[in-house]
């Protein structure tokens, strides 16, 4: 390991620690801590077994009802200081639901469920409290984000360091700050910028598997699609699948087996996905001016230099970047997290890696304003 990379290893581990007890020194829960969807996930989890897909078709406010006063009196603290509690026929009153996005199916791939299940198991069945599971889920969460950029580091070009360096010191800075807040985004990094280093080693296989691993633990994998559909493609010109070995067919049914899933429960819910708040500056029905015109002028800058270091990818990835943007109802500042792996990703020349940050921060900004 070289010596910068020793020192960036040795870095991540002390903001570990750092967030690790700046997580456990406040409530992880609650009015206070303004963000429910790591335990929201969690208890998805524990839910399923019994309401199985309608998780994907019905809103939870629908399939339980609220509970009443009386057994609201034994919930604890904890628990009810997070507000629309559910009573869930069997559950004890201690171990009663609570989540976000109640009022609308779940908008959430299977993956964010399974990542916090072991958590939702020792939680329901053992004394552990609501808020030591949630300080747990947040931790779980720092860790994936700490994982992520240690991969990142890995990653790190022989040459062209300090545009590189800079990147990536500001994108996990910015995810770190998000993650201590309970958004599980960091996770799905992982494969993606796995997927980044493969597509770079023309490994396309591997692209592929591991973008389906992505979108199945969240659906804004998307927005690498032309990564996954560039991969497929050099696949079949390649006829790899000829020389496949048994390993090989199993990552690939796996690969197929979880985007197969992944698909199959957006399309159940994205009936729902209309009643989804609008916060995003940049879609048609709520345009604003001066993020829509950060947004246009990024775009446009990112473009031209794309298309200077003649970078056909990054074109492609950016047109399908803005598409999406414009069409989905919510763009918030933690999602940004999405674009990381697109920032750190392999790029021909210092004025591609521009490229992407100017626009990857102008949006981000633009979604701030």
């Amino acid at each position: 390991m070289t010596r910068g990379r020793l020192l960036s290893t040795a870095g991540l581990l002390a903001v570990f620690v750092v967030g690790c007890i700046v997580s456990l020194v406040r409530p992880a829960y609650g009015p206070s801590f303004g963000f429910g969807d790591h335990y929201a996930h969690m208890n998805a989890a524990r839910v399923f077994p019994r309401v199985g897909l309608k998780l994907w078709t019905t809103p939870i406010d629908l399939l339980f009802a609220p509970m009443d006063e009386a057994r609201l009196a034994a919930v604890p603290p904890d628990v009810r200081s997070v507000g629309g509690v559910r009573d869930v026929p069997g559950w004890p009153a201690s171990k009663a639901f609570v989540g976000s996005w109640t009022s609308i199916a779940r908008p959430y791939p299977p993956g964010a469920m399974l990542l916090v299940a072991p958590i939702a198991l020792v939680y329901h069945f053992t004394g552990l409290s609501f808020a030591a599971a949630s300080h747990v889920l947040v931790l779980l969460y720092l860790a994936g984000s700490q994982v992520a950029f240690t991969i990142a580091i890995r990653q790190m070009p022989g040459e062209r360091r300090s545009l590189y360096a800079a990147a990536w010191l500001v994108a996990y800075l910015y995810v770190t700050f998000w993650t201590l807040r309970g958004f599980y985004d960091a996770a799905a990094l992982i494969p993606v910028l796995l997927a980044a280093s493969a597509l770079e080693r023309r490994r396309w296989l591997t692209v592929c598997v591991a973008l389906a691993v992505g979108l199945f633990i969240h659906y804004r994998v998307v927005f690498y699609l032309p990564w996954g559909v560039y991969a497929v493609w050099r696949l079949a010109g390649e006829r790899a699948w000829s020389s496949w070995t048994p390993g090989q067919w199993t990552a690939a049914a796996i690969g197929a087996l979880l985007t197969a899933a992944s698909v199959y429960t957006f399309v159940l819910v994205s009936p729902v996905l209309g009643q989804v708040p609008l916060a995003n500056p940049t879609h048609p029905g709520g345009l604003h001016p001066l993020p829509l015109a950060v947004f246009v002028a990024s775009t446009c800058a990112a473009a031209a230099l794309f298309w200077r270091a003649r970078s056909p990818l990054d074109l492609v990835m950016l047109a399908w970047l803005t598409l999406v943007i414009v069409s989905i109802r919510q763009l918030q500042a933690w999602h940004a997290f999405m674009f990381v792996p697109w920032v750190l990703a392999p790029a021909k020349s210092d004025g591609a890696r521009f490229g992407r940050v100017l626009w990857t921060v102008a949006v981000t900004v633009a979604v701030i304003l």
